[in-house]
Parts: structure tokens; sequence; C-alpha cells
């Protein structure tokens, strides 16, 4: 797997991760009409990314043992019959194939869980924090349907995902 990629989805996890957190502590921890962030100063953004990086991390690795519990017994039928390390060995351009594949599903998954989260801190920011007079009439609930069709969609997408990849993992191992 290529370090670079690696970066990425688990940074984009991160920021999902960062960005409910972040909902919850600006309603509950800290005031944010107090505070005077500054997002042009290059030691914050790199204190962002590295928050974000490790909530990352650790996000993924809880959503991994999470969707681990839940699937299916096709799917566990799957990992069982099937050998990564024949495909790595044998096939390297399916193995990148199957790397990017993973990544994007693990963002997808990630983002299963992140989105509702995301909605409600949202929701919980704007109306703890009295901003919803300085919105639009009825910016809760409009709010509350995006994030319930995002995050519908977000599942779908993941499925879909998911199969494809246990699909390209089955055939990939009756070719070798």
């Amino acid at each position: 797997m290529n370090t670079t990629n690696l970066l990425v989805d688990i940074l984009i996890i991160g920021i999902q991760v960062l960005t409910w957190v972040s909902g919850i502590v600006f309603s509950f921890v800290v005031d944010p009409k107090k505070i005077n962030i500054q997002f042009d100063n290059i030691i914050f953004i790199g204190l962002i990314i590295s928050v974000a990086y490790i909530l990352g991390i650790m996000f993924d690795y809880l959503i991994a043992i999470l969707f681990k519990e839940f699937r299916s017994d096709y799917e566990k039928a799957i990992y069982e019959r099937t050998s990564t390390i024949k495909i790595i060995e044998k096939t390297p351009s399916a193995h990148e194939y199957l790397e990017n594949q993973f990544a994007r599903l693990r963002i997808s998954k990630s983002t299963v869980v992140n989105l509702p989260l995301i909605t409600i801190s949202t929701l919980i920011f704007i109306n703890k924090n009295n901003f919803e007079e300085m919105l639009f009439p009825y910016a809760n609930f409009i709010i509350l349907i995006l994030g319930i069709i995002f995050s519908i969609l977000a599942f779908y997408s993941w499925r879909q995902r998911n199969n494809i990849y246990l699909k390209y993992i089955l055939q990939v191992n009756q070719l070798i």
C-alpha cells in the first residue's frame, strides 16, 4: 500500500471525526463566541492535521471491529475461503486495485457512522449556541432531513462498494 494513500483515507476519516467532536466540544465545553481562531496559522493547521490523523487511526480501528461483528455469513465465508497473501504474491496489479478499493471501502464505512454523528452534533451545536435565529427558518429540520438522506446514501454506497470488493476478491482467488 502506498503510504500517501493510507495517509489520505485515514486523514479523511479523522476530519470527519474531528467535525462531530468539535460540534460536541463547542456545544458543551468551549464557548465558540469567545474563541478567536486564526486558520492561517501554520502551527494551528499542523495541529489540526495531527489530531485528525490520530482520530482517524483510532476511529478506523473501532469501525473495523464494529463492522466485523455485523458481517453476514456470506462475507465470513468469502474471507475464510480466500487468501489475500496469494493475491499479493501472484498478482501485484490485482493487489494494487484491491488496496485502492479497500481505502475507498474504509472511507465509506466510516462515513456511514460519522454522517449521523455529524448531523447530531451540528444540531446540538446550533441549538445550544442559539445560532438557529441567525439561520433561515426551518434550518434544523432541513439539516436533519439532509443528514438522514446522506446517511442512507452513505450506507447504500458502502454496501455496494463492499459487494464489489468481495466479488473481486472471489474472482481473483479463482484465477490464481
